[in-house]
């Protein structure tokens, strides 16, 4: 391992338990004063650490046996990294508009983010995985091509859908 990978892993690792504890501080040592956090639940992205420590705590209130497992290694190209990573925690209290369901949810997820100039922290954070997945997981919508599915379709006027 070079000492670029090095400082990839040890960044990863930081984010990693920065999502595990309360800090902002925490937050601080990975991200730049002026970096950008994006995913799917935000409708913007999101900058500095606080702000970023303050979404990460309503997602630990949601869920609080929340799992971040990162899953392979990362890929690196220049400036840029890539790191698969594998979501489960079982959701305890409303997220949004979502009341408590106490199901569990298990995601895969990809991070792609940027480093800063001196390569020292993250600059641009965005993490993508399957919303429908997790809705559908947390049982607000119904399963790909079930009966309450095909219900739902009809409902809303696209007639009931024929199953393959």
């Amino acid at each position: 391992m070079n000492a670029t990978e090095d400082r990839i892993i040890t960044l990863l690792d930081a984010f990693e338990v920065a999502w595990s504890g309360p800090s902002a501080l925490a937050f601080g040592v990975v991200l730049d004063q002026d970096g950008h956090y994006e995913d799917p639940l935000l409708r913007g992205p999101l900058r500095g650490p606080e702000r970023v420590a303050q979404h990460a705590a309503r997602m630990r209130v949601a869920f609080p046996d929340l799992v971040f497992e990162r899953s392979g290694p990362p890929m690196v190209g220049g400036a840029l990294l890539s790191q698969g990573v594998r979501l489960q925690g079982t959701h305890r209290a409303e997220i949004g508009s979502i009341p408590s369901t106490d199901k569990e949810l298990t995601l895969h997820a990809v991070i792609v983010a940027g480093l800063n100039p001196t390569g020292t922290r993250l600059a641009r954070v965005r993490i993508f995985y399957d919303r429908y997945e997790a809705a559908v997981q947390l049982g607000v919508l119904p399963r790909e091509r079930s009966i309450a599915e095909r219900a739902l379709l009809a409902l809303r006027g696209f007639g009931i859908p024929r199953l393959p």
